[in-house]
């Protein structure tokens, strides 16, 4: 996510109505006809990512905030927040969940960006420390689910992770089964750079289930084996160097790790120097270490040409579409649903967080793009600058469709303002009925024009 000059703090309170958001009717990839758009759930704090659990039922982690930022008593901050874990049901399968959700975990040092399950395991990363925004302390912390789906989690122990230097350690998490090992999983995770622009100074302490001293800027997978009676985590494997700052990263169908990472901009003009990227890291190579280029070697955001050059190029650099439409602050990620129509399968959906705390229209650079998984092509699934839709951080692919979680739509980082959406195949005859809230939104969205934009 972004930090954008201090004039976005201080201006006034708007209060935009959440809107499910209308996919892009323009992109020839897109047939209305063949998706249903529902809200899932509102009155959120701060939803940034999501997992399905054993029985259907939807985990969220969420953050409720502890303090306003210094000097900004109406400026609630998520960075000095107490992660807690929602659980949500949709027992008539309708896309709306069937009521308020439960809470199977709370008061969770810090704020959660990132939420994965595998084998009974809950695996929550979280970033600060509750009290102190400037802290440079993050955490993954594992749970097991209680004996009913409504029980409190059981706390087993985190790994803390400690910066040398005043970086804020930003963390995604990605799950799969290891290779060859049923039972076991790989448990990966992206460390961003100690500065601005993505810098390996320094190093990460990392102390509890894991002691060791890492790399900032690099990405790592270990082993967690769910059934073992002494809970614990095998030794560390650095699967990528060169990363500025990632909020998310996912193992795709066929073991590949697919990983964003955030461009920077000039702190002179506040202009985006570097694109956002989606790169990914074939099965193959995850044994070693894959450089992916930062500080010194990225694409230029406006013309997408390569600075340096060196290191593996990103399948997807996001320079501006041909069309106008730009992208900024690259967050979730998540491969196509399996039941998702044929020009859609296979490929990656990309939510951008947009500008740091403008909300609805005023959002201009917030969409979710859809990206081939072969040629790297990107446009617009979801088009930027929706009202009551602002900050499509979080992504996951589920048998019921893509879901979207919304952190905030009420500027100043509004508390409860977060809400879910659900992305559904219709498989019902005749053409969906947009929810009234959309009506407006669809008309708006019929006008604008977004083409794809091939890798550089």
């Amino acid at each position: 996510m972004y930090r954008y000059p201090i004039f976005f703090y201080l201006a006034a309170l708007t209060s935009p109505l959440a809107a499910s958001p209308v996919l892009n009717a323009a992109n020839p990839l897109v047939d209305l006809s063949q998706f249903r758009v529902t809200t899932f759930a509102t009155g959120i704090d701060f939803p940034t990512s999501m997992a399905r659990l054993g029985d259907g039922s939807l985990l969220v982690g969420s953050t409720l905030p502890t303090q306003s930022f210094s000097g900004d008593s109406g400026y609630l901050n998520f960075y000095t927040g107490s992660g807690r874990l929602l659980r949500f049901t949709d027992t008539d399968a309708n896309g709306v969940a069937d009521g308020p959700a439960v809470v199977v975990a709370s008061g969770l040092t810090g704020a959660i960006t990132s939420v994965q399950t595998f084998g009974g395991i809950v695996a929550v990363a979280t970033v600060g420390n509750a009290s102190n925004p400037n802290s440079t302390e993050g955490a993954i912390m594992f749970f097991r689910q209680g004996a009913s789906p409504n029980d409190s989690y059981v706390s087993l122990g985190e790994v803390r992770f400690t910066y040398s230097t005043g970086a804020l350690p930003t963390f995604a998490l990605a799950v799969r089964e290891t290779p060859g090992q049923p039972g076991k999983f790989d448990l990966a995770f992206a460390l961003p750079g100690s500065d601005h622009f993505g810098s390996d100074a320094g190093t990460v302490t990392a102390t509890g289930l894991l002691s060791a001293s890492l790399t900032p800027g690099s990405a790592w997978r270990t082993t967690v084996d769910p059934a073992s009676g002494s809970f614990g985590l095998s030794s560390l494997t650095q699967v990528a160097s060169g990363v500025r700052t990632s909020a998310g990263i996912i193992f795709d169908s066929n073991g590949d790790l697919l990983i964003t990472d955030n461009g920077f901009q000039s702190f002179s003009t506040g202009d985006q120097v570097s694109a956002d990227e989606l790169n990914r890291i074939a099965a193959a190579s995850l044994n070693s270490s894959t450089f992916l280029g930062y500080p010194n070697n990225y694409p230029d955001y406006t013309t997408g040409s390569l600075v340096g050059g060196a290191g593996q190029q990103a399948l997807s650099a996001f320079i501006p579409l041909s069309g106008g439409g730009e992208s900024r602050g690259v967050a979730g990620v998540a491969q196509s649903p399996f039941n998702f129509p044929p020009v859609l399968q296979g490929g990656y959906f990309v939510g951008f967080h947009g500008l740091w705390d403008e909300v609805g229209t005023a959002n201009t650079v917030n969409p979710i793009y859809f990206v081939n998984p072969v040629t790297g092509e990107y446009s617009a699934f979801v088009t930027a600058g929706q009202s009551g839709f602002s900050k499509p951080d979080g992504l996951l692919a589920s048998a019921e469709g893509l879901y979207i979680a919304d952190m905030f739509t009420v500027r100043q980082f509004g508390a409860s303002s977060g809400a879910l959406y659900l992305v559904a195949r219709d498989t019902s005859s005749g053409s969906p009925v947009p929810e009234p809230s959309s009506l407006a939104m669809l008309v708006a969205a019929l006008t604008c024009l977004r083409f794809s934009r091939p890798r550089s």
